[in-house]
């Protein structure tokens, strides 16, 4: 799961492979935002010798880069 925070006004919750085309959320230059991104242990359980990966992309109308991946992996210790 994700949502996005800018200037106070948090974004829907995305889930995993969904499509969210009606919603958006201006980024003016110089301004910030925070990315949450949850992860369920319990849904992405490989076990101790495979990490976990999470990510988000992110769309923009940069014409060089109009799409960014956020990627987390991390490993799960019990």
């Amino acid at each position: 799961m994700a949502t996005l925070e800018v200037a106070g006004k948090r974004s829907p919750r995305f889930e995993m492979h969904g499509e969210y085309a009606g919603w958006s959320q201006e980024i003016l230059p110089g301004q910030t935002g925070t990315l949450h991104l949850t992860l369920d242990p319990t849904v992405h359980d490989h076990g101790r010798e495979q990490p976990v990966v999470q990510g988000a992309y992110i769309y923009s109308n940069d014409a060089q880069a109009p799409r960014a991946l956020v990627k987390i992996i991390a490993r799960i210790e019990r």
